[in-house]
């Protein structure tokens, strides 16, 4: 395996590489990559697991296909539109 790939059983970094021949200095910046690894690794599971909460049961996949055809534009428009509705209901319903 080489130096840094990507362990595709476990989604850890293979530090085969750190060991041996190099410093203290190589070994700790070994180390330090490896645990900012980690925490990406725990966040992008973090995030899976909430878009899945909140992705009305869709696969990830799926949600990605639906962001994909969305149009930012549209839906910025639509948004404004339903302020401005909202906010004349209010009005009416303070006279």
């Amino acid at each position: 395996m080489q130096e840094g790939s990507k362990n595709s059983a476990t989604g850890n970094r293979d530090a085969s590489g750190a060991g041996g021949s190099e410093g203290p200095d190589q070994l700790k910046e070994v180390i330090r990559i490896s645990r900012l690894w980690c925490e990406l690794d725990a966040e992008h599971a973090k995030l899976e697991s909430t878009l899945s909460a909140e992705g009305d049961g869709l696969p990830l996949t799926a949600l990605w296909e639906e962001c994909a055809e969305a149009d930012l534009d549209q839906i910025a428009a639509r948004e404004q539109t339903l302020q401005n509705e909202m906010k004349d209901l209010h009005n009416r319903l303070r006279q």
